[in-house]
């Protein structure tokens, strides 16, 4: 089992999104991967200092969040 902030990943799918080359395509990826699948939870992860950025853009481009 493994842990991230006394979360259980042990089940998780983790995407790593390799082609996108800035946090707004970031969004748009993860956007159309939502659009194509149905998923129970996401987490995006981000450093603190990319935070606020990440939220805006989750904010904009999957507002139903």
């Amino acid at each position: 089992m493994k842990l991230t902030n006394n979360i259980d990943t042990t089940n998780w799918r983790f995407i790593k999104d390799i082609q996108s080359t800035n946090t707004a395509e970031n969004f748009l990826m993860l956007r159309k991967l939502l659009d194509e699948n149905n998923y129970d939870e996401i987490f995006v992860v981000t450093s603190e200092f990319h935070y606020e950025r990440a939220k805006m853009f989750t904010d904009i481009i999957i507002p139903e969040h």
